[in-house]
């Protein structure tokens, strides 16, 4: 038997006893049970084992804080789990089959005020950090607790505290434990709910009741008028009748359509038992979780005006209320996604060495180097439409992420007609903003910080998103090399692991506005790579998004490099108009490109018509060959730089995709590579 099977039945009592404690944060006369329930709390916190347990009192009238934590896991992950200890008030009475503060046991199931809202989810964090600590001695993350006892009246509290930033409320992941699994033994994490506007509407008559018998049909009847404003917010389909209010809605995607269309669902049960009413409402034609998760509403809480007792009073009030709420889906506020017109620029991480060894590949591919900044050990390299920056300032961003991962990006720049617009737009969608030291008169771009830690800035488009102002000539700028044709960054493909891939794919979509394109899985030699890629309408900027299912890939090594970041920027493609020239030019200049078995061509030849001595023009230079219903895409691979990312050389003739039919030749042709030669 384990701890928690022996410790069931006093755990059982336990909970009772915190959901004994009417602890209504909206009724004053219950501030005395708020104490109580906030050192039940703290009280349990302390005997699970966490190393320190407080109360962080207000200082004005609010609820306290409950904060907890336990750092015994030096270079682990920290999770920060919220909980309120607060409930709402029981009314109606009449309407509980047992006391509301009296909990009771009926089949597999507890039933009290705060069961599942939410001091049931808070009691079974605590026993479950509990049963690890007094079995095994520690937990395998640091554990932090933050419970507050205003979840139910607005927060006023934890909102001031959380504003402060303090220190000890840094986390790697918070666990908000407050909503519901959608069915008995599935598990299920909640992404987001509705927003909430609640507001109070009176109506004022004469200015003091009047009976209806002398004065019916001349009096203002406030019962009634509120009674036609409000049924004049929706017509009967449930559809809102305020003008603009659906105007930035934002429609759930596909994605989770089809999601929520394999939950296990018995509508029936859900109308008849679960709500206990006859039949649904709503707009009709919008299906049911889309109305209810996805789709504003209003809703009205009450009614309170004249006569409400039993019998009858034959008068015309003159003061009626009714609370109502706005039901308002979040996404309506943040500023347009802005107009994306392409990479401004790619940055690298790199110290002294790194940063000689990759400025001599980038001049081998033809870049330019233009010169050095202004103030910091940043270097510039250019062609065509295409900036790189190479990083090696110490004490900076870019040398802190080489110092954990090695050479990698550490930041890129997109070009866009309004800069501050899509860093509202990010920052509004809550992605951090981020600040560069910047000397006089140094170019001001506004920046955020994506998962991951890699910096994204927004690049004026005006001027061709040029960083020369904030570069200077230095002796020996420029080279010898000629420029090999290439023009612009076609796209660039992360490495992720598994948990950060939904996170890339909302950042993407939301923050960006980038629009996801087909989804696949790709054979690698060692396991397979699930990949995805978005793109802007206009297809300047495209992502790619890759993701090892096994331990075991290339990839899956690439992101075990990174870190706790997750992953990182694995390829970079870019595009020339003439592939064949741009090759034969990079091969003069000493590019090593991946080597591609000859058997590819071989059946390269037996699956389509291009002809001999095209194809073999293809094997001499190791350019691989896909083509679409309209288009052509020919690309070829760089060795990779210091194992952690490679370019890719890319021609597309109104092409959309990425190449994926050829993805286990090459993945298959850079293992060979790098097996000889290690």
């Amino acid at each position: 038997m384990n701890y928690y099977q022996e410790h069931q039945a006093e755990f059982l009592e336990g909970l009772k006893a915190f959901l004994r404690i009417p602890s209504i944060s909206t009724l004053p006369e219950n501030k005395p049970d708020i104490r109580r329930a906030a050192d039940f709390a703290l009280n349990e916190l302390r005997t699970a084992g966490m190393t320190s347990a407080e109360l962080i009192e207000d200082s004005g009238s609010g609820n306290p804080l409950v904060y907890a934590e336990w750092l015994g896991a030096p270079g682990q992950p920290t999770i920060l789990f919220y909980g309120h200890y607060d409930v709402q008030p029981p009314d109606p009475l009449d309407e509980w089959k047992s006391p509301p503060f009296e909990p009771e046991v009926r089949g597999d199931n507890i039933y009290g005020r705060g069961t599942c809202d939410d001091k049931g989810q808070v009691y079974i964090q605590i026993k479950a950090v509990e049963g690890l600590l007094k079995t095994t001695g520690k937990l395998p993350v640091n554990v932090k607790f933050l419970l507050e006892g205003e979840e139910e009246t607005g927060g006023e509290h934890i909102e001031a505290y959380v504003k402060t930033k303090p220190p000890r409320l840094h986390a790697d992941a918070v666990i908000v434990c407050d909503t519901e699994m959608f069915a008995p033994e599935l598990p299920s994490i909640c992404i987001g709910l509705r927003g909430l506007v609640y507001y109070e509407l009176s109506v004022q008559g004469a200015d003091h009741d009047l009976h209806s018998g002398v004065y019916g049909g001349a009096a203002p009847n406030p019962v009634m008028a509120i009674a036609e404003i409000l049924t004049a917010l929706k017509d009967r389909d449930g559809h809102i009748l305020v003008p603009g209010f659906y105007d930035r809605v934002v429609p759930p995607a596909q994605l989770e359509r089809d999601a929520w269309a394999r939950l296990p669902f018995d509508e029936k049960e859900y109308t008849e038992k679960e709500m206990g009413a006859k039949e649904l409402v709503g707009e009709p034609g919008v299906p049911l979780f889309e109305r209810v998760w996805a789709r504003p509403t209003v809703e009205v809480h009450g009614i309170r005006g004249g006569f409400t007792g039993d019998g009858a009073k034959t008068v015309i009030p003159a003061r009626a209320v009714a609370k109502r709420t706005l039901q308002r889906v979040e996404l309506f506020d943040p500023p347009e996604a802005a107009t994306l017109d392409g990479f401004a620029f790619l940055e690298f991480g790199a110290d002294e060495a790194a940063a000689r060894e990759l400025g001599a590949l980038l001049e081998q591919l033809g870049f330019l180097r233009l010169g050095r900044h202004r103030s910091k050990a940043v270097t510039l390299y250019r062609q065509g439409s295409i900036q790189l920056v190479v990083n090696s300032e110490a004490s900076s961003p870019a040398r802190a992420r080489f110092d954990t991962q090695g050479p990698s990006v550490c930041a890129f720049g997109l070009a866009t007609p309004d800069p501050m617009q899509a860093a509202n737009r990010a920052s509004a969608l809550l992605s951090a903003r981020h600040e560069s030291p910047r000397g006089p008169d140094q170019l001001q771009l506004p920046a955020i910080v994506a998962p991951g830690g890699t910096i994204v800035h927004f690049v004026p488009s005006a001027g061709g998103a040029s960083l020369d102002a904030d570069f200077v000539a230095e002796p020996g700028a420029g080279n010898s090399t000629p420029d090999a044709g290439l023009e612009t960054i076609d796209h660039i493909a992360l490495g992720l692991a598994q948990d950060q891939f939904d996170t890339w794919t909302l950042f993407g979509r939301a923050v960006l506005g980038l629009e996801r394109g087909e989804s696949l899985e790709l054979a690698d030699p060692f396991g397979l790579i699930r990949s995805s890629g978005f793109a802007n309408p206009e297809r300047s900027v495209r992502l790619v998004l890759n993701v090892s299912l096994s331990q075991r890939t290339r990839t899956a090594r690439q992101v075990s490099a990174t870190g706790r970041a997750g992953g990182g920027v694995q390829h970079i493609a870019l595009g020339t108009r003439d592939i064949f020239a741009t090759m034969k030019r990079l091969r003069e200049n000493g590019v090593r490109f991946v080597p591609i078995s000859a058997n590819y061509y071989d059946d390269l030849l037996a699956r389509l018509d291009l002809g001999e001595d095209r194809v073999r023009q293809m094997q001499a230079l190791d350019i691989l060959y896909d083509r679409s219903a309209g288009g052509e895409y020919l690309h070829a691979y760089a060795e990779p730089f210091a194992d952690r990312f490679f370019f890719e050389i890319v021609q597309r003739r109104a092409y959309d995709a990425y190449g994926a039919v050829n993805a286990p030749a090459r993945m298959a042709a850079q293992e060979q590579n790098a097996t000889a030669s290690s």
